[in-house]
């Protein structure tokens, strides 16, 4: 019996760690899962954020945003005309050219 507990609270927690977590979210931008797009558009801007370049996802819009200030790199998905996720994102996504 413990043994298939176990293997139950196992197979629990790997499902956790395969799912988004908050964790990804930047402290700053923690408010902004759940807004409509143009609002959080408005709001990156006026936190220092500017847009990078975008994308079409299968499940939404992809969009990356660049902050010069702080050198962070954010990833924000669009579902249904509102921010889903706003997550870090490597640096490495905002070098070059903005497309």
């Amino acid at each position: 019996m413990h043994a298939l507990i176990r293997a139950l609270v196992a197979a629990g927690l790997a499902g956790m760690v395969a799912l988004p977590s908050a964790a990804d979210t930047p402290p700053a931008l923690a408010d902004l899962p759940g807004v409509k797009g143009r609002d959080g558009e408005s709001e990156l801007l006026a936190r220092g954020y500017t847009f990078h370049h975008g994308a079409e996802a299968k499940d939404g819009k992809i969009t990356v945003w660049w902050n010069a200030a702080t050198q962070s790199c954010v990833e924000v998905l669009t579902q249904d005309g509102r921010y889903a996720t706003v997550t870090t994102a490597p640096v490495k996504e905002c070098e070059g050219d903005p497309r």
